[in-house]
Parts: structure tokens; C-alpha cells; sequence
């Protein structure tokens, strides 16, 4: 939302973001330096869907056990991120 976007201080957000080492960059500052246990991310598949998010969990931040937090999982499909480009495989 724009409340989080304007108190990440990031210039560009959220379309930096696309950009790999900005996305990482990001990620490992809030992994790190705020301890956050996961990211809910827009979907870079379906960039203008609002409603298709993505869940980044960072499994050595977790107070509580995987299998407390998730209870259920399910794959929607794969991706890979070669050369800056983004591939789909999805089921």
C-alpha cells in the first residue's frame, strides 16, 4: 500500500522492485536490520492484478515453527528468473 511504500524511503517503489538487486536489497535490509519474518509481495507475473500476492517467508527469522504458521500449502506453478526476465510454468 502507498503507507508502506512511502515509509520504505525507496525511491522508485514499487517499480524498482523489478529490478533484482533492488528487490534483494530491500528484502535483506528488512530480513535483517527490522527482523521481519516474511514479505507480502505483489506478483511479478500478474504486475497489475491486485489481488495475486506472494508470500516470501524467511524461514531463520520464524518465532514459531513452519508448520504453526502455514497451515496449509499449495503450488500454483513455478517460475524462474534468468538474465533479469521472468519465465512462467504454471499448472
Amino acid at each position: 500500500d502507498a503507507a508502506t511504500i512511502s515509509a520504505l524511503g525507496i525511491e522508485d517503489a514499487p517499480e524498482c522492485f523489478t529490478d533484482r538487486a533492488a528487490a534483494r536489497a530491500s528484502a535483506g535490509f528488512l530480513r535483517h536490520t527490522r527482523h521481519a519474518e516474511g514479505l507480502l509481495v505483489p506478483s511479478l507475473l500478474v504486475p497489475g492484478d491486485s489481488t495475486r500476492w506472494n508470500l516470501v517467508v524467511f524461514l531463520d527469522q520464524l518465532l514459531d515453527p513452519l508448520d504453526v504458521i502455514a497451515l496449509s500449502v499449495r503450488p500454483l506453478g513455478t517460475f524462474q528468473l534468468d538474465s533479469g526476465t521472468t519465465q512462467s510454468n504454471r499448472d
